[in-house]
C-alpha cells in the first residue's frame, strides 16, 4: 500500500531520520529515499553486494548483464543462479521476494522460478550451474 505524504510531514520525517544517520547509516539513506519516492537500489545490503558480486566472478557475468533483459543461457542460468544465492542468505533476514528481484531488476516471480530452476539444475548435474556453483564456493572458501 503506498501512502501520499504532504511535504510538510515528508521534510519532518526526514529531519527525524537524519539525527538517527550516524547510528543506522546507510539504511536511514535507503529511507529517505523512500519517502522521496526514488526507486533505486542504490543501497543493497553489503552481504547482497557481496553475493553479486561473488555470482560476476564465478560466472564471468557483469552486474550490469545480470540486470539486463538478455536471453542468453549463460547470462540466465548466472542471474538465476544469483538470485538462488541471494534467496539462500536473504530470505531469512527479512528480504521479501519481490525485494530480492529488485536487486537484478525483476519480480518475485522470476525469482520463485530461479530457485526451482537451479534446485533442478544442481539435482540433475546440469553442466552450466553445476560449473558456477563449484566456482561460488571456491571463491567463498577463499574469503572465508
Amino acid at each position: 500500500m503506498q501512502v501520499r505524504l504532504n511535504d510538510k510531514i515528508k521534510k519532518e520525517l526526514i529531519d527525524i531520520l537524519e539525527l538517527h544517520k550516524g547510528y543506522f547509516g546507510a539504511d536511514i539513506d535507503y529511507l529517505i529515499e523512500i519517502i522521496n519516492g526514488v526507486k533505486s537500489l542504490k543501497y543493497i545490503s553489503k552481504e547482497s553486494k557481496d553475493i553479486i558480486d561473488m555470482v560476476e566472478k564465478a560466472s564471468g557475468i557483469s552486474y550490469s548483464e545480470l540486470k539486463s533483459s538478455n536471453r542468453e543461457r549463460n547470462v540466465v542460468t548466472a542471474r538465476q543462479y544469483a538470485f538462488w544465492r541471494l534467496y539462500q542468505h536473504t530470505y531469512s533476514l527479512g528480504y521479501s521476494l519481490a525485494q530480492i528481484g529488485k536487486m537484478l531488476n525483476r519480480d518475485h516471480s522470476t525469482v520463485i522460478y530461479s530457485i526451482r530452476r537451479i534446485d533442478e539444475g544442481l539435482s540433475v548435474k546440469d553442466f552450466l550451474v553445476t560449473e558456477i556453483h563449484k566456482r561460488y564456493e571456491q571463491l567463498e572458501a577463499k574469503s572465508a
